[in-house]
């Protein structure tokens, strides 16, 4: 398998980043650099000569909406969180900034993948995820949770109205900001680390990318830096 996800990442011209986390439990769970815009992403994988994996993507809108995929199908469905207990298949996501959060159970049976950007974040998306994790009998111990890179508060300004959106949520939201330089910079991190932590999960069971977009917009696509030419980085997680 890691002999053919080499040959992908050739393939699109990018780099995978590979969770340690996830690695220990034999997990197949990615993140990757800047996709080139001479590069289309494939819906299948190739396996081998007789076998293709579909790769399904949601029609993402900034939402707190979860899919649960029950076939190897899915078209024009809209939301931002992907959950399946079927094999077969990839679940992917697409970003530039906001943080994609891909989840498993330790035995690989329940996979999610998870855009989040500061909407699907302050409304909640990956509590929602997790509460059908939850409710499907897995314990907290039993979920991994990796973050990938994205726009962190170094370079995450965000207006007052976006304050005052958090505080209608959190009681607690100063934690999620820095307030520097008269400006707030917020962490999309801290808020879905709190959504976990909430539910349980232990923090041995969290990974996170140390990575920023902006700061590394030569790697990855970041839509505050690059504005109108910026494309996407894509994230995977699978059960084969």
């Amino acid at each position: 398998m890691k002999e053919l996800l080499l040959n992908w990442e050739r393939t699109l011209s990018t780099v995978f980043i590979y969770p340690s986390l996830f690695q220990n439990f034999q997990i197949l769970g990615l993140f990757s650099q800047k996709i080139p815009f001479f590069h289309k992403i494939p819906y299948t994988l190739k396996i081998e000569a007789s076998l293709e994996i579909p790769l399904i993507f949601p029609h993402q809108i900034h939402s707190n909406h979860v899919l649960e995929i029950n076939s190897h199908f899915l078209k024009n469905r809209k939301g931002d969180a992907l959950i399946t207990e079927k094999e077969a298949l990839l679940l992917g996501i697409k970003t530039a900034d906001c943080i994609p959060i891909l989840i498993s159970t330790q035995n690989k049976e329940l996979i999610g993948a998870v855009h989040a950007g500061w909407r699907g974040s302050i409304k909640g998306i990956l509590y929602n995820v997790l509460k059908i994790f939850l409710n499907k009998g897995f314990k907290p111990k039993e979920i991994l949770i990796a973050m990938g890179p994205h726009i962190k508060t170094c370079c995450y300004e965000v207006k007052e109205d976006l304050v005052e959106e958090l505080k209608l949520h959190f009681e607690n939201y100063k934690k999620f900001l820095i307030f520097r330089e008269k400006k707030f910079f917020l962490s999309l991190e801290k808020i879905n680390l709190f959504q976990a932590c909430e539910l349980g999960i232990p923090f041995k069971n969290l990974w996170f990318s140390s990575d920023c977009t902006f700061c590394l917009n030569h790697l990855y696509w970041s839509h505050r830096f690059h504005k109108k030419n910026k494309r996407y980085q894509i994230s995977l997680i699978g059960k084969l």
